[in-house]
């Protein structure tokens, strides 16, 4: 069973998008698809078993500037006390119709 099986049509798309983008890029996405929450940069380097924050912060921000992922708050950071952000995976929506 796919992943992404009950996955919206434009999140579908975005999936095909994410694939020009290299496996760091490609790695760093599916770590939040797979966790289904907000994480901090740091949180993103531990899941991934990376030692440097410079493989994942700078790469985040990018996926941010690409529309695949979206700041969505603030959290204290573990290691250093200081508030970081947290970051999801844009979710791509239908607009919403007029009710009245």
């Amino acid at each position: 069973m796919s992943l992404f099986h009950d996955t919206h049509k434009n999140s579908k798309e975005t999936l095909h998008k994410i694939s020009d983008l290299s496996q760091r890029h490609q790695n760093i996405f599916f770590t939040y698809r797979q966790n289904e929450r907000p994480l901090t940069d740091r949180q993103v380097k531990n899941k991934m078993g990376l030692e440097d924050m410079n493989e994942v912060r700078p790469r985040i921000t990018e996926l941010i500037h690409e529309n695949f992922l979206k700041e969505c708050g603030t959290a204290i950071d573990e290691k250093t006390r200081k508030p970081v952000r947290l970051v999801r995976v844009r979710y791509y929506e239908e607009p919403q119709q007029k009710l009245f």
